[in-house]
């Protein structure tokens, strides 16, 4: 394994699909983060779509290996994530999508994780990690990949504006929220200039600040745990709390009156291509809140949003 380290987790996925040139279409999950597929879309590949399992919220693993079996080469690869930074086990069904498609690669999306810096042992062909905005180690920027010796990996210079990335966040943002197809994706949107810092470097600072999210995260944990009843938590991924509750919406806006702030992840995204939006991730989108244990919220707000998820509970009942 070698290691691909771009300013962003997107750069290494660019530059892996631009220097394979694959021309068959890659498997994604129909919950990933819209920056995935608009990534594909900019690298020139095409993308299909599986809905996620019910019980483990990441891509559907028998419909995958159903799609793959069926047509073996068909497809150049999938884009497996990790969804909320649970850690699903995936070694048996690389095993078995390298049986029946050898060509086909596995993409490993653990950014949603926190980064680990040693050769990973699932058998992916790419294991990748984000240390970018709101993830679960935040230092502003940062991406690499274990990616295998036989995969051809060059860089590809971009021009870039942070102007252009706004642009695009908000365009996506909106074709979501209104259920249409994304229009003028194209623009300066991806960095792909080389990181300013060595990867040793780089590595140093996202070990030191993953010991102080970690702290961090675990106090507020701690808090949401003993707040917030267990039958509504999801069981703890690396990246936020994650609740299902009923009128979400509603929770939500109560939080934002307060002055406080929670998320509500990602939506299907293939509605931004034009496809219809998937049953099962459609419906976990409806009803989960992910709440904030990171740098960006204090002890003192984990309290408040509990308090006030305590009060619109009630009012559901």
């Amino acid at each position: 394994m070698r290691i691909a380290f771009e300013q962003r987790a997107a750069t290494v996925l660019y530059q892996l699909l631009r220097s394979r040139r694959d021309e068959r279409p890659w498997l994604l999950p129909s919950n990933v983060c819209p920056i995935v597929p608009l990534t594909f879309l900019k690298a020139g590949a095409r993308v299909e779509w599986i809905d996620i399992d019910p019980e483990t919220l990441c891509m559907d693993a028998r419909e995958l290996l159903h799609r793959v079996t069926q047509h073996p080469d068909r497809y150049a690869g999938t884009l497996f994530v990790h969804t909320y930074g649970r850690l699903q086990p995936v070694k048996g069904l690389i095993a078995a999508m390298h049986q029946v498609s050898p060509e086909s690669l596995f993409i490993d999306d653990r950014c949603l994780d926190f980064p680990q810096f040693h050769p990973p042992t699932s058998g992916a062909d790419v294991t990748l990690f984000s240390s970018g905005y709101a993830k679960p180690v935040d230092i502003g920027f940062g991406g690499f990949a274990y990616v295998d010796e036989t995969i051809p990996y060059e860089r590809e210079q971009l021009d870039f504006n942070d102007e252009a990335l706004t642009t695009i966040t908000q365009r996506y943002k909106e074709a979501i929220a209104a259920e249409r197809p994304i229009r003028n994706a194209d623009g300066d949107w991806l960095d792909t200039g080389v990181p300013e810092i060595s990867f040793d470097d780089y590595r140093s600072r996202v070990e030191a600040s993953t010991v102080i999210a970690k702290r961090h995260r675990e106090r507020l944990r701690a808090i949401y745990s003993e707040r917030i009843p267990s039958r509504y938590l999801i069981s703890a991924g690396e990246w936020r709390t994650h609740i299902r509750i009923p009128e979400r919406d509603r929770f939500l806006r109560s939080l934002f009156e307060a002055g406080l702030f929670a998320g509500d992840h990602y939506a299907p995204v293939s509605t931004l291509f034009g496809e219809t939006p998937a049953p099962v991730a459609s419906a976990l989108h409806a009803e989960i809140v992910n709440l904030f244990d990171d740098r960006y919220y204090s002890p003192e707000q984990a309290e408040r949003s509990c308090a006030l998820l305590k009060d619109h509970l009630a009012q559901c009942r």
